[in-house]
């Protein structure tokens, strides 16, 4: 009798884990509804969450910087920002790591660039000494990018004065002759192509390819949560890889959770989503963010990342 009650005990531990894991979780995700962050639209409408057992429901916020606070406070599990964002979160002592990766840049499809007017007499990065340069948040990736960029092509970031503007609105600032250049991504770089042209490609200068942004959680909530956050991360996974080769199915998705036209989207070179950080690359931006003053101080790169990465 004895050793059936414990055979019986011991079977009802063993289901346990297997019963948590087949539970429906609930995640609350925040997104800026850019294309780089799509990957969550693409894994709801695809019924990759739900695959996993996953019900998520997706907020759309401003920014990175309100999706860490949204983590932070609680009010979401899973936000999405930019690289450098992250770091200086670390670095501020805020306690979230990257569950997975999402947008990257890729040299061979840049879908950022540096920008001067159609007509500007600007041709090269000595030529921005002393001129104005927008960007879309200051001491942020887009003005690193520019700062590395312009001085490794014979150029002095120190004498450029940067200013922050929405990238929907330094196309025509551009034609207008208000700022001399800008640093602005898809989708408003296709539609600032005709008051405008590309001047250089700012990321280049940090790498050849990298994690643009990535997906985040609060530590604590990944340490109790860990078959969640591992569900979560292989279905944006899926869905990047099934973004990266279905664009124009992709782009109808993408059109009914975005403020930008469809027809815009049709045209803009579209983001790339990866699977895997590469930590060298992810190391290049870190120290490139130290070296501009943007970071207090550089750090080990996987200190920002979930050990299963």
């Amino acid at each position: 009798m004895r050793t059936a009650l414990l055979a019986a005990s011991l079977a009802l531990v063993a289901l346990a884990p297997a019963r948590a894991a087949d539970e429906t979780a609930t995640i609350r995700v925040g997104a800026t509804g850019n294309d780089t962050a799509a990957e969550v639209y693409y894994a709801q409408d695809l019924g990759l969450f739900a695959k996993r057992k996953l019900d998520v429901t997706v907020e759309n916020l401003r920014n990175g910087a309100a999706e860490a606070a949204a983590v932070a406070g609680g009010a979401l599990d899973v936000g999405e920002q930019n690289v450098v964002s992250m770091a200086n979160a670390h670095v501020h002592g805020l306690p979230i790591v990257f569950v997975a990766p999402a947008g990257e840049y890729v040299a061979a499809a840049p879908t950022t660039s540096l920008l001067v007017g159609k007509n500007s007499p600007i041709r090269s990065a000595r030529d921005l000494n002393g001129k104005t340069v927008a960007v879309n948040a200051l001491n942020d990736l887009t003005q690193i990018g520019a700062s590395a960029w312009i001085d490794a092509h014979g150029g002095d970031a120190s004498k450029v004065r940067f200013i922050e503007m929405p990238p929907a609105q330094i196309g025509a600032a551009l034609g207008r002759g208000t700022v001399d250049a800008g640093v602005v991504p898809e989708p408003s770089l296709t539609l600032a192509a005709g008051e405008t042209r590309i001047l250089g490609q700012p990321y280049d200068a940090l790498a050849a390819r990298f994690t643009i942004n990535g997906w985040f959680a609060n530590r604590d909530w990944v340490a109790k949560n860990p078959s969640v956050a591992k569900r979560f991360a292989d279905a944006v996974a899926e869905a990047g890889r099934w973004a990266n080769a279905h664009h124009a199915e992709s782009a109808a998705i993408f059109a009914r959770h975005s403020s930008a036209d469809p027809a815009v989207i049709a045209r803009m070179r579209r983001a790339t989503y990866g699977e895997r950080f590469d930590l060298h690359a992810l190391q290049a931006v870190i120290d490139a963010a130290a070296r501009y003053k943007v970071l207090a101080h550089s750090f080990p790169a996987p200190e920002v990342l979930d050990a299963r990465l």
